[in-house]
């Protein structure tokens, strides 16, 4: 992508196009929106045409015929950015261009929507206007698509209850900086009846010090879990049904950049006394 070429008022480099607005709030159009993001105007076109679940009117841009584009094609500040024998006319408000910024799926494009969010969206008569949310670049209403689009993937990966809510909260917080879990007061979540949920190793200490590699083969050979191949070829444990049934979750325990999500397996409390009895008969 070129470099910057949207400087905004009183910035160096050539003549910015003018600020316009529409029902109150900065608006750019599609031309200006391809100039700021360094490429063609049908770059943008074609990001709306191929995505059009990702675009509402009304929210990421409006679109002027008639009466509306009259009205707005009369005001003097608009003359420079409204043909005259245009049908029609796309205007983007901010989150549409967060929208674009995503689609163009560049660092570059990130750097000028941060810049347009500074010297254009934020900018109103010369007052520095409110953040539309607490959640940095995102909107609020991108927050919400984000976090419910987060939780369909995790129960998708096998995730239930407060577990995937949990793991989509992580994905959603790192994406937009938005602490959903947080923002309503809730540090932490269980999704059974039960407080405690342990860990191989957390199992181990209550079994007079077993290894975590000792008690995920004795919860394999009980039928509670199994070895399951990730995309990248690694071992990792999974729940069988016989481990869901027995009250067994998935826990996101943490984001990487390289590692991806980590996974593990916890358990009820009272899998401690199973593993004993399965330990006591062997014996």
């Amino acid at each position: 992508m070129n470099d910057l070429t949207y400087t905004g008022n009183g910035g160096d480099g050539e003549d910015p196009a003018p600020r316009i607005e529409y029902r109150g709030k900065p608006v750019m159009t599609t031309e200006q929106l391809a100039k700021a993001y360094g490429v063609t105007p049908d770059h943008i076109y074609d990001g709306q045409r191929k995505n059009p679940d990702k675009f509402e009117e009304g929210y990421h841009f409006h679109k002027l015929t008639g009466a509306d584009l009259k009205t707005f094609r009369s005001q003097p500040e608009n003359s420079r950015v409204a043909h005259k024998f245009a049908a029609h006319l796309i205007l983007w408000a901010e989150p549409g261009a967060l929208r674009h910024a995503k689609l163009l799926e560049s660092p570059k494009a990130w750097e000028v929507f941060s810049k347009l969010e500074d010297t254009y969206f934020m900018v109103k008569s010369g007052v520095v206007l409110p953040a539309p949310s607490p959640a940095g670049d995102a909107s609020a209403k991108e927050v919400r698509l984000t976090m419910a689009h987060n939780l369909k993937l995790m129960k998708m990966a096998g995730f239930e209850g407060s577990r995937a809510l949990i793991a989509a909260n992580l994905a959603t917080t790192r994406l937009t900086g938005f602490d959903h879990l947080e923002a309503l007061g809730i540090p932490r979540l269980h999704d059974s009846a039960e407080d405690i949920l342990l860990n191989a190793t957390e199992l181990g200490q209550r079994l007079n010090g077993l290894s975590a590699q000792t008690v995920n083969l004795h919860l394999q050979q009980l039928g509670f879990q199994m070895q399951e191949q990730t995309h990248k070829g690694k071992s990792r444990w999974a729940l069988t049904q016989k481990g869901k049934d027995a009250g067994g979750a998935l826990d996101a325990g943490a984001y990487s950049n390289k590692l991806g999500m980590y996974q593990q397996v916890r358990w009820p409390l009272s899998m401690v006394e199973t593993l004993r009895s399965f330990l006591a008969g062997r014996a």
